[in-house]
This record gives C-alpha cells, sequence and structure tokens, in this order.
C-alpha cells in the first residue's frame, strides 16, 4: 500500500520517496545482521532440603546457570535463622572458582561453617547468595538469591 501511494505521489513527494527508502533499508540491513551478542547471564537456585550436619555445619545444594564462556566466580553465601536481632548465621566465599557457563544448569554444593554462637536447627531459615560470574573476555552476570527460604534437615 505504501508503494501505491508513493507511485501516485507525484514528483514533487520525492523526499518523502527518499526518506522511506532509507528506513526500508535500514530494516533491512538490521534483519540480516541478526541478534546482536547478548550479555552473559547468569542464574542461581538452591534446593528446598538443606542438609543439617552433626557438626553444625550446612551443606548448601543447587544448580547455577550461565554463559559467556570460561572464566571465575567470586561472591557470599549467607544462612540466617532465626529472629533477625539474635540469628543464627554462617557466611562463607565458598563458589565454585572455575564455573562452566555454557548456558546449561550446573550442579553446586557448598558448605557453611558451624556458626560461633547460636547453633543452627533443623527447620526454616533464609538464604541470601550472590555470585558474580566473570568470563574471560571480562563481562560480568550476577547470580543472587535473596533471602530465600529453605528447610535444614538432618
Amino acid at each position: 500500500m505504501i508503494a501505491e501511494n508513493l507511485r501516485t505521489a507525484g514528483p514533487g513527494n520525492r523526499f518523502l520517496r527518499m526518506a522511506i527508502a532509507a528506513v526500508v533499508g535500514c530494516t533491512g540491513a538490521a534483519a540480516l545482521a541478526g541478534p546482536a551478542s547478548a550479555a552473559p547471564v547468569a542464574q542461581l537456585t538452591a534446593a528446598a532440603i538443606q542438609q543439617l550436619n552433626a557438626d553444625g555445619t550446612v551443606r548448601i545444594t543447587g544448580t547455577y546457570t550461565c554463559t559467556g564462556g570460561p572464566g571465575e566466580t567470586y561472591g557470599s553465601t549467607t544462612l540466617t535463622q532465626g529472629d533477625p536481632a539474635d540469628a543464627t548465621l554462617s557466611y562463607t566465599e565458598e563458589r565454585p572458582s572455575a564455573p562452566v557457563c555454557d548456558g546449561t544448569a550446573h550442579d553446586y554444593a557448598i558448605t557453611l561453617p558451624a556458626p560461633e554462637v547460636y547453633p543452627f536447627q533443623p527447620g526454616p531459615a533464609r538464604l541470601l547468595v550472590l555470585w558474580d560470574f566473570y568470563t574471560a573476555d571480562g563481562n560480568i552476570s550476577r547470580g543472587e538469591l535473596d533471602q530465600v527460604t529453605v528447610t535444614l534437615q538432618r
């Protein structure tokens, strides 16, 4: 329909025809170029049931997914239980040191140390995981679980 209108518009609308041709040409070039390379992506999950060990440590398991090729991971994992004023707390910087960032889910398991003051008890706890995935080409993406409720079991 646009082409029909342009054909009947006459010579006085040459500017309009050139503008439309430019837009159509740019759209075609963008379609041929394909999608731009996407930034790396990271996702984390945690199992609903986490293992409370006899020595007070907690084994945290779940999956991570990242893209962007090989690289490094930095970050931390924190588990809290109870009232925020006097909560049981454990923290570690353990994480996959050489993650496989191929876009598929990979299992992880880390061990949180036993708390110094109040021991963990079986039952609900809150998990905070912040991991930054750095790819070999310098890109970064963050995987985050923010205060996810998990259940500690012996």
